[in-house]
């Protein structure tokens, strides 16, 4: 194997480099990570080099074989603004991907380098691309954590005219980062596509403007719409409400609701963003979404509710709030009501709460057992001799 090209790029040697080339070096050699000497040149060498190189022959698009990296993408991820230019003057293709699913463009974002986010634009890299694993350029640069590049994203993305539609993921990423500025820019962007897509046609007619989005469809003002970007779902049917609420994100779950989104929206299991907020004892997110035209009892798909999960974890502040918007204590589960599985557990505030909203203590299961029973199965003895004496059943346990 003749690596000549290589070692003299890896040593810096340029006019060795170019000797080699004058002797006709095979172009095409790997070294043994799978480099062609240009992609090699992209990550250690310089602009001349690269020059050199391509105007001896070498194919600007050659990738590594072992994860498809081209030189472009190299030259981007590692910030050489000047071997990415020279790389796109000699036609690099600007929107290839890696074996990943990955561009220029999201390894410039990953790698934070604003300035070849710039430069990569101008030659039109594709702002919708994503990955396989469905992340955009604004999807990675908010997941590295380098929400300071979203605003240059976003704004570029305002400039070509196109839409937030169907990019689940950059929101419920930001949802996650809590980046409550950039989510707002991210639904005014909505807004804006929504506003933006019917033009004047020649006859003076409303006519459609093709618009490109994430998976290539043209959305109508509707889809394009914030709302409709707040009611995205990643690839587990949760709407980005539903995320917010289960982290407890209260800034960001106010602003999804003054976007429109769907309070009583359901993921694959059936869970509701009341459902996770109440589950993780979110008082002040559940308070909210209360104010809200929601639906109190709604079920799961294993048909748990909103008060059954806030019960059973033990958050009493959750269930006062819950309880006096009207939630249904009469929940029964395989024969066992919400009164008996708190009681298994010991919550004995929650039991008193229950109990002071009608729970009935002498109603048994298919077993024959009570509330009482379950709490002095499960070791809380003061508790099951309260229960029992309210349901009338305390016997001194003789």
């Amino acid at each position: 194997m003749n690596l000549t090209l290589h070692h003299a790029i890896l040593a810096g040697d340029t006019a060795r480099l170019s000797s080699e080339l004058a002797l006709g070096a095979d172009l095409t050699v790997l070294d043994h990570q799978g480099n062609p000497a240009l992609v090699l040149a992209a990550e250690d060498g310089t602009g001349l080099m690269i020059q050199l190189l391509v105007a001896a022959g070498a194919d600007t698009n050659a990738p590594r074989t072992t994860d498809g990296k081209t030189a472009l993408m190299s030259a981007s991820e590692r910030g050489f603004i000047n071997e990415v230019r020279v790389l796109l003057e000699c036609d690099a293709d600007v929107n290839a991907s890696d074996f990943q699913g990955r561009t220029a463009l999201m390894f410039a974002a990953i790698g934070r380098n604003t300035d070849v986010i710039e430069v990569l634009l101008d030659f039109m890299a594709d702002l919708m691309a994503q990955d396989h694993e469905g992340l955009s350029t604004l999807a990675h640069s908010i997941n590295a954590g380098h929400t300071d590049l979203s605003p240059l994203i976003l704004r570029k993305l305002s400039d070509r005219g196109l839409s937030l539609q169907s990019d689940e993921k950059a929101l419920l990423l930001a949802i996650a980062n809590n980046a409550v500025e950039l989510i707002d820019k991210m639904m005014e962007l909505g807004a804006r596509a929504a506003e933006s897509i019917h033009i004047k046609g020649k006859g003076g007619d409303l006519v459609d403007r093709t618009t490109t989005t994430i998976r290539g469809t043209i959305p109508s003002p509707k889809r394009a719409s914030a709302k409709s970007v707040a009611n995205s779902r990643n690839s587990a049917g949760q709407t980005a409400l539903i995320v917010a609420a289960s982290k407890g994100e209260f800034e960001s779950v106010k602003k999804l609701l003054r976007l429109g989104a769907d309070v009583n929206a359901k993921d694959f299991k059936g869970f509701t963003p009341l459902m996770m907020a109440a589950a993780n004892g979110h008082t002040e997110t559940v308070e909210h979404l209360l104010l809200s035209r929601i639906d109190v009892n709604l079920k799961s798909v294993e048909g748990w509710t909103a008060l059954a999960f806030a019960a059973i974890q033990g958050h009493s502040g959750a269930v006062e709030l819950l309880i006096a918007q009207g939630a249904n204590i009469e929940f029964r589960r395989k024969g066992s009501t919400l009164l008996m599985m708190v009681a298994s557990r010991g919550h004995t505030q929650i039991v008193e709460q229950l109990l002071s909203v009608g729970a009935d203590p002498a109603t048994q299961d298919y077993e024959g057992e009570t509330a009482g029973t379950y709490a002095r199965k499960a070791g809380h003895l003061e508790l099951a001799r309260q229960l029992d004496i309210q349901s009338g059943s305390f016997d001194g346990y003789k």
